[in-house]
């Protein structure tokens, strides 16, 4: 497979982990592997797609088996934070160190962490306001889950010529999806209001202290969606996912000052609201710190690694002297070479580490930044094949055999160009008409 003939070549490599289940509730393991060579080309692919038949630790290993991939090249794990992930003793965890041990390996050189992702999305959850998301949820439900009341609604809307056609659903499960619903619900509260007062079903009192603590809702969840999104996609350094959640958390110092101060600026819908009280901004800034903390507890892992990502990300803007020994030198050259100043300018991350030249004078920062250029901040990747998975393996085609779904898969997800001379040369007879 071409792909294990790229593996061999990797000089550091890190992976990706996570599992779902398929349509028939076969549990499914998905393995990433992103891997740069001495040219610093980087491959990122589905290494495995396995049934969880054995414990995930045994699936993770004899895929990394399989590629060629030694334990002394790995330099990060992206997990989903369960337990079979991270357990230090039982777990993979525990059992990657003893692995490197036996290789006389440091285990400093391996990177592990809790997908930002997810990190982002527990920290999204501290926010509940169940009072108010309960009133919220009994309105979309009643609206939403009997046929006759949504099409009323719609009909009512339709009289009333709203903006709106109608109200999306809303998923716990979906961080995105809540943060859907609760705006599309501000939009046309007045609507909602009218149209459940006609069908006698009073669930919300639309009174100022509910509104008021709706509106902050809805103003802090539009901004975690916003911070969400950023954080998704394919092939995104890590240093880039940090600097987005760090970027957040100096938001929230300034939201708490703000606030404080009566201040709403950057909270439209608090800000349309005729009467904040004192408890209300007083509620509203205690919920901001207990975010502000929540983030500070699941990012101090990245937080602790903060200075070598600064070395690898802004190699002209730290002092050398708090770098690690064997850079302290290079950074020196490197910061009083004004040629490769422009380079790093003009071009971005990975093209800069590419130049030969920095290859001939910093030869400790170009091995250095490989390390850092192969880490997958997130499993974005990974639940970007589950949704692709529950298309390829849907009801109408829920038999397909596990590496069937593999390969189609793959073969959705693949950045390596097929080599058909290669594919035509095999010692295969083609099948001939009869």
């Amino acid at each position: 497979m071409q792909l294990n003939e790229l593996c061999k070549n990797f000089e550091t490599y890190s992976i990706a982990i996570d599992d779902s289940t398929d349509m028939t509730d076969t549990p499914q393991l998905a393995i990433f592997v992103r891997g740069v060579d001495s040219s610093f080309n980087i491959t990122e692919e589905l290494l495995a797609l396995c049934p969880m038949k054995e414990n995930c630790t045994k699936e993770i290993d004899i895929a990394l088996e399989k590629a060629g991939l030694t334990y002394d090249r790995l330099v990060g794990i992206a997990t989903d934070g369960a337990p079979a992930m991270i357990g230090k003793k039982q777990g993979l965890r525990g059992f990657v160190q003893r692995k490197l041990e036996s290789l006389n390996v440091s285990k400093d050189q391996l990177l592990w962490y809790h997908c930002i992702i997810h990190q982002e999305s527990l920290c999204s959850k501290i926010i509940k306001f169940d009072h108010v998301m309960d009133n919220v949820v009994k309105a979309v439900n009643f609206i939403r889950s009997r046929a006759l009341n949504h099409r009323q609604f719609r009909n009512f809307l339709d009289a009333i010529n709203a903006e709106f056609a109608g109200i999306p659903y809303f998923a716990e499960i979906r961080w995105l999806s809540r943060g859907r619903t609760l705006k599309r619900f501000y939009d046309i509260r007045e609507h909602v209001a009218a149209f459940l007062e006609v069908k006698g079903n009073l669930c919300i009192n639309f009174d100022d202290k509910w509104m008021n603590v709706f509106s902050f809702l809805v103003d802090i969840t539009h901004k975690l969606n916003e911070l969400n999104v950023r954080l998704q996609g394919k092939e995104k350094l890590i240093h880039n996912l940090f600097r987005e959640v760090t970027a957040f958390q100096k938001k929230l110092d300034l939201w708490i000052t703000q606030i404080a101060d009566s201040n709403y600026a950057h909270f439209p819908c608090l800000q349309e609201q005729p009467h904040i009280s004192a408890i209300n901004r007083e509620f509203f800034v205690s919920e901001l710190k207990r975010m502000q903390e929540e983030f500070a507890r699941r990012f101090k892992d990245f937080r602790a690694c903060e200075d070598q990502l600064k070395n690898f990300s802004m190699p002209f803007g730290v002092d050398p002297a708090d770098a690690h020994v064997v850079l302290q030198m290079e950074l020196n050259e490197l910061q009083s070479d004004f040629d490769a100043k422009s380079q790093f300018l003009n071009r971005n991350l990975m093209d800069f580490y590419k130049c030969s030249l920095l290859h001939t004078q910093c030869p400790n920062l170009t091995c250095y930044s490989k390390r850092f250029l192969v880490l997958f901040g997130s499993t974005w990747i990974c639940e970007y094949l589950f949704s692709r998975m529950q298309l390829v393996k849907s009801n109408k085609r829920n038999s397909l055999s596990d590496a069937h779904l593999e390969d189609e898969l793959r073969l959705a997800l693949t950045n390596i160009p097929a080599d058909i001379e290669k594919l035509l040369d095999v010692s295969k007879q083609f099948q001939v008409s009869h």
